[in-house]
């Protein structure tokens, strides 16, 4: 899974949950076990309701980072969140973004109507993992303080569902697919239920959805290790039909799907890898510009609106040609962040600052 910090010197190193970041896989559970679905209860984790500002609890404005006087041009609002919580994970649906945290149990929604939270929903454990929409649902990782995979209903904003896997791929057919807590198998699942229809024998924890097909990376942060083969599965019949083999990235590995094009990339890694589905060739494309942030090393390559988007550096994200990942526009990010994911939508690019636990919404052409 894509949960690296940087130690000193650019050194990718795991620690614990309770000082910073960690591997959202565990070992210890079953792959065989089907997921099981859990409702929330009074008890269980919660949504808290805005009272004073519009959009804002007022937990969220007591510990709001403030606002700076100027941002940079291009930059359409800063969305402050709880202090301390380092948001990462941001995902566009359901006419919201969402952005989940690392060093909090807090998955926010936020209004692109108005640039304000309009939703703050306790998870009851800390994200690693990516945010996914599949199957009417927000699907939120977890760290090394759980192993399941959470379903947010939008219509309630609440928790719905729990799922033993190492991570929400997305749907297709029907059908929800994920991958294993081991990183052994792909699951396909059942989105009602949430019960496994069938299981197959595809390694890693790395997949996307794209052509009709599954591509599994066989990529492992528990092992620290990305073997450079990637499973092609039918989801109909759930053969692998076919092995593509790739430059190795560094551990903690991102990758999309774009019109017949895989595109990986490694956390310090100064270069993406496009690979050809169709032929299988493999190669390496530099990203220009490239800086390795210090604390959270996800810059995980975006496919939206024709485009592929990468943060090239803690202040600058780069727009890419999808086709042949050429740059042809920078966009500022907070240079104090020093990593958060990014996303596409509403005419906008988000971008989710670690460090300095804000969002922030940037114009686009």
């Amino acid at each position: 899974m894509r949960s690296m910090f940087l130690g000193a010197g650019g050194l990718a190193v795991l620690v614990s949950v309770a000082s910073g970041c960690s591997s959202h896989a565990s070992s210890g559970a079953a792959s065989s076990a089907s997921p099981s679905l859990s409702t929330a209860s009074s008890t269980g984790p919660s949504t808290t309701s805005t009272t004073q500002t519009p959009g804002v609890s007022s937990s969220l404005q007591a510990s709001a980072v403030s606002t700076p006087a100027v941002l940079p041009s291009g930059v359409l609002a800063e969305i402050p969140l709880d202090k301390g919580s380092a948001p990462n994970p941001i995902v566009v649906g359901f006419g919201s973004v969402w952005v989940a945290t690392h060093r909090a149990n807090t998955l926010y929604r936020i209004d692109p109507q108005t640039d304000k939270v309009s939703a703050k929903i306790d998870l009851g454990q800390s994200t690693c993992g990516p945010l996914v929409i599949a199957s009417g649902r927000v699907w939120t990782g977890f760290c090394d303080d759980s192993t399941k995979e959470l379903a947010i209903d939008p219509t309630t904003n609440q928790v719905v569902g729990s799922l033993q896997a190492s991570e929400v791929i997305g749907d297709l057919d029907g059908s929800l697919w994920a991958t294993s807590v081991d990183s052994t198998q792909l699951l396909e699942v059942d989105p009602t239920t949430l019960k496994t229809k069938m299981a197959i024998a595809a390694p890693g924890d790395e997949g996307v959805i794209g052509g009709g097909y599954i591509w599994n990376a066989d990529e492992n942060i528990d092992s620290n290790a990305y073997s450079g083969v990637i499973s092609k599965v039918d989801p109909t019949t759930g053969a692998v039909v076919g092995q593509l083999h790739t430059p190795t990235t560094d551990l903690g590995m991102g990758m999309t799907y774009a019109n017949g094009v895989l595109w990986l990339k490694g956390p310090a890694d100064t270069f993406l890898v496009r690979v050809d589905t169709t032929s299988g060739e493999s190669t390496k494309v530099a990203l220009a510009g490239f800086a390795q942030m210090v604390d959270f090393g996800d810059d995980t390559p975006v496919n939206a609106s024709g485009s592929l988007w990468v943060r090239t550096a803690s202040g600058v994200v780069s727009q890419l040609s999808l086709s042949t990942g050429a740059p042809s526009a920078t966009f500022p990010a907070d240079p104090t962040a020093e990593g958060g994911e990014i996303t596409v939508g509403f005419g906008s690019l988000w971008i989710s600052n670690f460090d300095s636990d804000t969002v922030w919404r940037v114009r686009t052409p």
